[in-house]
Formats: structure tokens, sequence, C-alpha cells
């Protein structure tokens, strides 16, 4: 296992000298949950943010050419915990609805597609809108 752990590291310290410069950002991750004691009539909510390690994807050709995509959109990997991005991945799985901070610019995150070879995720890949 610490063979595969190395070749993940490996190929993303290759991407990561393709994406954004070489750099691995630090990203947070906000949820906003409603609380299971509040009411309908009047909901509360609780905001929990989850520091994680992102570096930055390009939409394929065919993704673009589906459609749905605007100027507005981008894409980004959010490295798993532990995973090849970084050694303390984030602590969920990131989901529609979520907001992604990162360089100081909050994104809405929009779909995610998990990357889970052998059936355990190691990377989150995001379609970001802001």
């Amino acid at each position: 296992m610490a063979t595969l752990g190395a070749t993940f590291e490996n190929v993303f310290v290759r991407l990561a000298t393709i994406f954004d410069g070489g750099k691995k950002l630090s990203g947070t991750i906000t949820r906003r949950t409603r609380t299971s004691s509040s009411s309908n009539y009047d909901p509360q909510y609780v905001t929990q943010s989850y520091a994680c390690t992102c570096l930055w994807d390009e939409f394929t050709d065919k993704e673009r050419a589906g459609g749905g995509i605007t100027d507005n959109d981008s894409v980004i990997l959010i490295g798993a915990d532990p995973g090849p991005i970084s050694s303390a991945g984030v602590k969920i799985q990131p989901e529609s609805g979520d907001n992604l901070t990162v360089n100081g610019t909050t994104y809405e995150i929009k779909g995610v597609e998990a990357v889970k070879p052998g059936g355990v995720p190691v990377i989150y890949r995001a379609m970001l809108r802001g």
C-alpha cells in the first residue's frame, strides 16, 4: 500500500507542476446544515468549516461540448483524507451546495465526482461556480 501511495504522490507532484504553476492551494469547504432540533417555522442552521488542499484542473473538451458550463465555472481537485495531495486531506466528502474558499474567493460547489481506485476516495473533482 505504501508503494501505491507513493505512486499517487508522484502523480500529484507532476500535476502540481502543471496546475497553477505547481502550487498546491489551501482551501476551506464550508457546509451549512440544519440542526435536528429546529422547527419548520423557525429553522436553525450551523455552519462548519473544513480545511483542504486543492489543485486547479480544467474541463475536458467533452465536458465543454456537453453544455451547461458557463464562463464563471471552473474545476478543482480536492485531496481526500489522507490522500495524494496532502497527508491531511479534507475530513468530509464535498457535496453540491457546499462552498469552497480558495485564495480569498468563495465558490459554490455545483457537482462532485470522487476518484476512488479500489473503492477508496483519493481525490474529489469538483465543479465550481462563482
